[in-house]
């Protein structure tokens, strides 16, 4: 078994049904299914001890106390046992072939120096994330994608697992959120990753899910949010982005009085990210202070 799918959950014992049947119906059902239970209050354990009754893989179910999706995230780079880790949500699903679509393509790149493989995601009406950008197998890293060849969809990861272990994501008291790209921009300087032009995962976002609810996220959580922009000034291919992000953090740090000890990286930031930032500040003064207020 070379498989983990990861699934961080809180509160979502509806939906993970769906998410356990697209699991059963695979056509290559050699994997774990790793489960960290964010603090859940509904019915999620005896789901899930209900799901191992029937369940022709095995299930590692690890409860912890509500700290965020990306806690989560962290528990369960660290409980994986297997070569590669992916991460589904609860509340989206996999096509049938998506199992063994990862083990075909890891076949091939196993031994290459790269961190993983980029799958397609698509929603449920068919409607690819992204839209077109038909690369095939090619090997593109993170800043790549997304800072120079203008990506703007969704990826489904596969990571592998060892050379992930050693990164994880900031963990700020009394918040639960921090930007996804904070982990994923940390990678981008191990090795590229193999883009697959193939949707395997399906989504449907929740009322309830991060995207629907960014100005709450900056009010209840802008230490990881401007940690997000932090990331993205130190390790952003494009000066006028790293300019844009840097002076969203530092507006960020100012409008919700962030102490700014917080991050020992800010040094990473080039000087002239932080001379361009100076012009851009005060929209981002605005912008903020406005979010804060709603």
């Amino acid at each position: 078994m070379k498989l983990t799918i990861f699934t961080p959950t809180y509160n979502r014992a509806r939906m993970l049904p769906q998410l356990f049947e697209s699991l059963v119906n695979q056509s290559n059902r050699d994997f774990v299914w790793l489960i960290v239970d964010d603090g859940s209050t509904d019915n999620t354990r005896q789901l899930v001890e209900k799901f191992k009754e029937t369940s022709p893989f095995e299930i590692v179910y690890v409860f912890q106390e509500n700290a965020g999706k990306h806690a989560a995230h962290n528990t369960g780079v660290e409980n994986c046992t297997t070569e590669l880790f992916f991460c589904v949500d609860s509340d989206d699903f996999l096509t049938i072939d998506a199992v063994q679509k990862i083990y075909s393509i890891h076949e091939e790149f196993e031994s290459w120096n790269i961190l993983g493989y980029y799958f397609r995601k698509a929603d449920t009406s068919g409607k690819v994330s992204g839209g077109a950008f038909p690369i095939h197998n090619r090997l593109i890293g993170f800043r790549e994608i997304y800072f120079d060849l203008g990506f703007t969809g969704e990826l489904a990861i596969v990571f592998k697992t060892d050379l992930i272990k050693n990164y994880c994501f900031p963990v700020y008291e009394n918040e639960k959120f921090v930007s996804e790209n904070v982990f994923y921009n940390q990678l981008g300087s191990i090795a590229p990753m193999v883009y697959v032009d193939d949707a395997i995962y399906i989504f449907e976002y929740q009322e309830t899910g991060y995207t629907k609810n960014a100005a709450k996220l900056y009010v209840k959580n802008p230490k990881g949010c401007a940690m997000g922009y932090l990331s993205d000034a130190i390790y952003g291919t494009k000066l006028v982005h790293r300019s844009k992000a840097y002076a969203a953090f530092k507006s960020m740090v100012k409008v919700f009085g962030i102490p700014v000890e917080l991050y020992h990286n800010i040094d990473d930031v080039s000087i002239m990210v932080k001379l361009c930032a100076i012009f851009l500040k005060p929209h981002y003064n605005k912008l903020f202070d406005k979010i804060k207020k709603q």
